[in-house]
This record gives C-alpha cells, structure tokens and sequence, in this order.
C-alpha cells in the first residue's frame, strides 16, 4: 500500500504493457535518484513521470486531501522538458529522443497556448472550470505568458472570465 517512485513507474509500466503500449521504465536522477517512464505511442515516445504527477496533498496535521487534480506536467513530454528536472542515467539506458508533443496533456486536450489570445485563454479556463479545482492553462514562451499577464492587468480580463469571478492566483514554473 505504499512505495516510491520504482514501485509508481513499474507498476505503470506493467500496465501499459498489458494495454499493449511499448513502456520502459528509466533510472536516472531528478535531484536524487529517480525512476519514470518512456513510452511509444504511434512511432513516437514520450517521458512520463507518474510519480511527479501524484498530487494528493496533506494537511497540516497529516491527514490525505485527495485533490482530484494531477498536475499533468510530466505527461508526454519531449526530453527537451524532460532534462530541465530529470537525468537518464547514460550507463543504464540510452533513451531516443522524444521530440513529439501530439500526446502531450496539454497540447492534446487543447490547454495550450502557442500564442496567447484571450479568447483561447477565456476558452481554457471555463472549460476547466467545471471539473477541476486547479486550472491550467500552459503558454509556450516566457513572451507569451508575459503577454496574458499584462493582457489581465492592463484589461483586468480575468475578472471578466465567470469562472474566476472570486479572484485567482497564477504560478510561474520556469520548469515548465
């Protein structure tokens, strides 16, 4: 009932074998020694990191709070974002490398952004808004996403969005 990041990229290696989708499991080092995934979707791989995409949260005074709200951030992503946290280690497995971002959560449920329009933005964050507790919409450039924040706070747009009518907070993730 409990394990580390071996025991959450086995298990869905496992899984995803039995699905029959081509999964390797990586070791390597992500601030610490680390293990995640590669999988092969229609002639192209991607790195998935479940365990960095386990979210459930606790209190402060220890007790589980199930969000309902992974991240997505390690979802089929190219090695490119990948390397920004993560090392493969090179004696142990020599990965190809993953340039697609067809599978990747964002590109393909449509919560990316290649260039920031506020109406795509509008678009993202109602739709999410029904389901989700954390809404994310990813941006693909440091220009871009200076582009939505002056946008908001030149126009104030967010408050014109119903779904965020109480207010918002945004993060910045260099990372990602």
């Amino acid at each position: 009932k409990k394990c580390v990041c071996s025991g959450y990229a086995e298990a869905f290696q496992l899984i995803m074998n039995k699905l029959g989708v081509n999964t390797t499991v990586v070791i390597g080092d992500a601030g610490g020694p680390h293990e995640w995934n590669m999988i092969e979707l229609e002639g192209e791989n991607y790195y998935i990191d479940v365990t960095w995409d386990d979210h459930d949260r606790k209190n402060d005074s220890g007790v589980f709070i199930f969000t309902n709200d992974s991240d997505y951030e390690y979802m089929c992503i190219t090695t490119e974002e990948l390397r920004k946290t993560h090392t493969p280690d090179a004696l142990m497995f020599s990965p190809p490398n993953c340039l697609s971002t067809r599978y990747n959560y964002f590109v393909y449920n449509g919560y990316f952004l290649w260039d920031y329009s506020f109406s795509e933005f509008n678009r993202i964050v109602t739709e999410q808004a029904t389901e989700k507790k954390i809404i994310t919409v990813k941006l693909a450039n440091r220009i871009e996403f200076n582009e939505a924040i002056e946008d908001n706070n030149k126009n104030k747009n967010g408050f014109n969005i119903p779904a965020l009518s109480k207010g918002y907070k945004y993060v910045t993730d260099d990372n990602h």
